[in-house]
């Protein structure tokens, strides 16, 4: 794991530092790199949700106004999705456009950080000033509707920040491996399964104590400071969670329930197939140039930057399998791939230039042909965002949504309908996307949600029965997905709607239900 000797260059560069040390302000390169992720990022910012965005903005809201997470609002997700929801949509508002100029922000801290820590270990400086284009710029310009603004996405800034602060060998340390700690403890909060791929970086200060003089008292010193900085964040979890007495429900949502129901969709073969391309678009450019830089290194050997990138991917890649392979998963692997390509383009730039052979031509094709995808898919977003106004105007909003999103024209309708002058105030429910929740601007009638009902078994179907039975919601809708799946699945909940609800709008596939008054339903026998 420790840093290995890099080999005298042919050119008169200094090896890369592995102090860990950055010094200075951004140079103008940094300014330019940055301003063109910001320019991919505001092109997006009106871009519609997809359902689990919009399930993570009505939760957000009902947190901020507050609910208690898992009892009054929940989820199998941790809550550190909902967290970030709740902040982004306080500061600028609970929509599209809010939560994603969040998310910008989010990822422009992440791309000056990766501007610092790859200065010194990097022999071009320019490389380093041009990375995030390899992460966030390569994410804007390959991501879909489905990848943004999800927890893949996210936790990659609390993980990357793991990475720098255990791969610096700058003394002292301590007050690093309290940040790597509460960033590992941010990781948890976000998903409890990106534990290990946290804790692995972990494994490079606990070699570092081994090889010192005294290993015992070496790791004592190491393991102190990176428990406080976990100790934040887990302890406010769990304070938050005795004081709101979720100790039986959290056990259940963590350990129980996932594994009860891992096995009713599984992971079908159809969704895997979904990944090469997305993966093609987001990670080929970089994977070639990754690939470049380990072949030109040879004898050189793994530094510590590429031994904690793969160390990132190796256990990324297990994680990813066990999960139910969506494509979004994709942006897991994107920083420590963008990383290896950083050195990649180092290398190229250093020693690959002296020798244009037959091999540099030939990876410069494939290098082009990788970046086409993604380009060529930023320009059609680009195109698509420019002919509606980037969205600024209700009518380019709207134009987005239809052209990006189908069920915004029926969560439209419906919340049209609510905002009528005889609708009836009060929570509502939604089985399938929450897009139409979201539209409608009210509060979820019940905490368990009806989103990924295909996930459910009989007692979850039964207990989403006992709630709206109690609680009774004026308003019902149901995704037609969503309704396949309830007939199929839950004869419990098909009596309760068809005994509680009437029929009153929506389409051949999408319906919405009025609560049955005193009369019955138009059109009922008398």
């Amino acid at each position: 794991m420790g840093c290995c000797p890099v080999a005298s260059e042919p050119h008169s560069v200094a090896p890369p530092s592995i102090t860990g040390r950055s010094s200075g302000w951004p140079s103008g390169l940094d300014l330019v790199a940055l301003a063109a992720v910001a320019l991919l990022g505001l092109i997006q910012l009106a871009f519609p949700f997809s359902g689990d965005q919009a399930l993570f903005t009505v939760g957000g809201r009902e947190l901020l106004d507050g609910s208690v997470f898992y009892r009054d609002f929940w989820d199998v997700k941790q809550p550190g999705i909902y967290l970030f929801y709740m902040a982004g949509g306080a500061l600028f508002g609970f929509t599209e456009v809010g939560i994603h100029l969040f998310e910008l922000l989010w990822n422009l801290a992440f791309a000056a950080g990766l501007q610092r820590f790859l200065r010194p270990r990097l022999r071009r400086p320019w490389v380093a000033s041009l990375a995030p284009l390899l992460v966030q710029g390569m994410y804007y310009a390959a991501d879909d509707v489905l990848d943004m603004t999800q927890v893949e996405a996210l936790v990659g800034l609390p993980l990357f920040l793991t990475m720098w602060a255990c791969l610096s060998t700058a003394k002292p340390r301590a007050g690093r491996l309290v940040l790597a700690g509460i960033a590992t403890g941010v990781v948890v909060a976000f998903k409890l399964v990106y534990l290990p791929l946290a804790a692995v970086f972990w494994l490079f200060p606990a070699v570092d104590a081994v090889r010192g003089p005294r290993p015992v008292r070496s790791l004592l010193a190491m393991a102190a400071p990176l428990m406080a900085g976990l100790a934040i964040p887990v302890g406010l979890l769990l304070a938050y969670t005795f004081r709101q007495d979720l100790v039986s429900v959290v056990w259940w949502t963590t350990v129980v329930y996932p594994a009860s129901t891992t096995a009713i969709e599984g992971r079908p073969w159809s969704r895997l197939l979904l990944m090469p391309p997305h993966a093609r678009d987001m990670l080929g450019a970089g994977a070639v140039l990754a690939a470049i830089g380990l072949s030109l290194r040879g004898r050189d050997g793994i530094d510590r930057l590429t031994a904690g990138c793969l160390a990132w991917l190796g256990v990324a890649l297990p994680l990813f399998a066990i999960q139910h392979w969506w494509p979004y998963h994709v942006t897991l692997f994107l920083p420590p791939v963008a990383l290896l390509a950083a050195r990649g383009l180092d290398e190229t730039a250093t020693r690959g230039l002296a020798k244009r052979g037959t091999a540099f031509w030939i990876a410069a094709a494939v290098l082009a042909l990788a970046l086409a995808f993604p380009l060529e898919r930023m320009a059609t977003k680009g195109y698509r965002a420019v002919q509606n106004g980037f969205g600024v105007t209700d009518f380019g909003r709207i134009a987005l949504q239809d052209h990006m999103q189908d069920y915004y024209v029926f969560g439209r309708q419906w919340a049209g309908r609510l905002s009528l002058p005889d609708a009836v105030p009060g929570p509502v429910y939604v089985i399938g996307s929450p897009i139409a929740l979201y539209l409608s601007g009210r509060d979820q009638a019940i905490p368990l949600n009806g989103w990924a009902v295909d996930q459910f078994d009989t007692p979850m179907w039964d207990r989403m029965a006992d709630q709206l039975e109690s609680a009774k919601p004026p308003y019902l809708a149901i995704r037609h997905v969503a309704a396949r799946f309830l007939n199929e699945r839950s004869p419990r909940m098909v009596d309760v709607v068809g005994r509680l609800y009437c029929r009153e709008g929506g389409s051949e596939e999408d319906a919405w239900y009025r609560l049955r008054g005193p009369g019955g339903c138009p059109g009922d026998a008398k």
